[in-house]
């Protein structure tokens, strides 16, 4: 048996993701983060604490893949609140496998802590990066594959139904051949996240632009900051992306609607936001997207992108999702939809990396 611990053993395996090392443990938030490990052996455990919610409907999700069979992913649910010991691969023979182990709940449910990982076996040097591209995937509920496995109308959202796996985002870096990093929180805007109809008030208290330069301030919030100092601030030399695919408009909308002066202040906020990703990523390509539950302000982000200009900032408008292909949880795009979004993202996206010779 060996025992790897945190952060001594970091050297020991792959991380993906934006993520924190605190208190003796690996913190993994964010949607399709994930670590990987390689053993010859008969069994992997991993010890997890989580946090607690009140609400049955966003206790953690995770999911274990097995040499890179991402058809066939193990889901399972963390047990709220708890530390506890989880069997990821166990076989009765001694087998060289590779482990990878996601975290399918979003960044806002139910932060999850990687205390130790447990081999019975000889482990082997940490899986190598697959991909020499990389993209960044900065959005919302979309991104995150919020309601992907649940059904309008008749399912409510839990993090049961939440699977990145299945989303745009993560299909489009494989349609890619990239290494993938996604920045996602549900209800989230640049303006205004999320609000209902009779409600006109913008809702400003979290928002995508102050989020994006840290490396993860809602996991922050709940554990106590680093060193009880600042939020710790991203280094955007830990993830250089080709390109940054942005997907976010969608919860602006229910504040915006339609009024000028309000699409104006999403127009400014969307562009000293574009400044802040050109500035930290200098040489990526920047691809703008929006479009697949409404196209509200379709307009005003091709103005944006007309304002930047910036030959590496474009505009790629999405189908809306139709009816016929599915819709998920809260009227949320269904797998049939991410699946074409993902394709024509990926048809464009490969165009650039043709571009860059990548």
């Amino acid at each position: 048996m060996e025992k790897l611990t945190f952060p001594s053993d970091l050297g020991k395996i792959r991380i993906c993701g934006r993520h924190i090392v605190k208190d003796n443990a690996l913190w993994l938030s964010w949607s399709g983060s994930f670590l990987e490990i390689a053993f010859k052996g008969k069994s992997l455990s991993a010890h997890i604490k989580t946090d607690f919610w009140d609400c049955d409907r966003f206790y953690g999700r995770m999911a274990v893949i097995i040499d890179d069979c991402f058809d066939s992913p193990q889901c399972f649910m963390l047990e709220n609140g708890a530390e506890k010991d989880y069997t990821l691969f166990s076989s009765d023979t001694e087998r060289t496998v590779k482990i990878r182990l996601v975290k399918l709940s979003e960044a806002a449910y139910a932060k999850t802590a990687i205390m130790s990982l447990t081999v019975d076996g000889e482990l082997l040097p940490p899986p190598a990066v697959q991909f020499d591209r990389r993209i960044e995937v900065i959005g919302d509920s979309i991104t995150c594959g919020y309601g992907i496995e649940g059904v309008f109308e008749k399912d409510e959202f839990s993090t049961t139904m939440e699977n990145p796996l299945k989303a745009y985002s993560i299909k489009l870096a494989q349609k890619c051949k990239a290494e993938y990093q996604l920045v996602s929180w549900s209800g989230i805007g640049t303006t205004s996240s999320y609000i209902d109809p009779d409600v006109d008030v913008p809702r400003n208290d979290w928002l995508m632009p102050p989020l994006y330069p840290y490396t993860d301030k809602g996991l922050e919030n709940v554990i106590g900051f680093v060193d009880g100092k600042d939020y710790e601030e991203w280094d955007f030399s830990r993830f250089v992306p080709d390109v940054i695919v942005i997907n976010l408009g969608t919860n602006d909308a229910s504040w915006v609607r339609n009024i000028p002066e309000r699409r104006t202040e999403y127009i400014n906020t969307y562009v000293d936001f574009l400044k802040f990703i050109r500035e930290k990523n200098p040489d990526s390509y920047i691809v703008c997207t929006y479009g697949i539950m409404g196209t509200d302000l379709s307009s005003a982000i091709d103005e944006v992108v007309s304002l930047m200009n910036d030959e590496k900032i474009s505009y790629l408008p999405l189908e809306v999702q139709k009816e016929e292909d599915g819709i998920g949880a809260d009227w949320h795009p269904s797998a049939v939809s991410h699946e074409k979004m993902a394709e024509r993202l990926a048809d464009y996206v490969n165009g650039i990396f043709a571009k860059i010779g990548k």
